[in-house]
């Protein structure tokens, strides 16, 4: 069964869906929803019968992916306490965890995808 997909969500990078969608003819309405990125549409094409279990498992390494970049973040700025950051760093170090997300995502599930 395919992973369950919001509209506003890309089921694949995690980041804003534009109202794309991706369906196999014979689930037409357990529709992928996708942002505009051609990467993330052959993705769900290739992914689209994953069972939830093994995109769990992936979901799983990119958020450690993500854990590792902001700890990369902290070392570079010097800061591990949250108190402390200013409004930039924070940021900074969100736009840092989200952008290794994404990127974790679509690679892991490009390289897991069965074909």
């Amino acid at each position: 069964m395919p992973r369950s997909s919001d509209h506003s969500t890309c089921a694949v990078c995690g980041r804003r869906g534009t109202g794309l969608g991706y369906s196999e003819p014979r689930q037409p309405f357990r529709p992928l929803w996708l942002c505009d990125d051609p990467d993330c549409i052959q993705i769900a094409k290739d992914s689209y019968s994953m069972p939830q279990d093994d995109f769990n498992r992936i979901e799983r390494m990119a958020h450690q992916d993500a854990g590792h970049a902001l700890e990369r973040y902290c070392d570079r700025i010097g800061k591990t306490d949250f108190r402390d950051f200013t409004q930039d760093e924070f940021e900074g170090a969100m736009e840092s965890v989200f952008a290794e997300y994404h990127e974790a995502m679509k690679g892991r599930l490009k390289n897991e995808a069965p074909f």
